[in-house]
């Protein structure tokens, strides 16, 4: 099995549809990682 850490654009908004994309296991966070109500939103789904 492959394994896909996605490292795109990762907000609040899509980090639940990545999530449940096949051998999607994890996101490389970027700008959402500033913002603590996205970042929390995306740690905790």
């Amino acid at each position: 099995m492959v394994r896909i850490q996605y490292g795109g654009s990762v907000t609040a908004g899509t980090s639940q549809a990545l999530l449940g994309a096949e051998n999607v296991d994890g996101f490389l966070v970027g700008r959402a990682g500033l913002d603590t109500e996205q970042f929390g939103t995306v740690v905790i789904g």
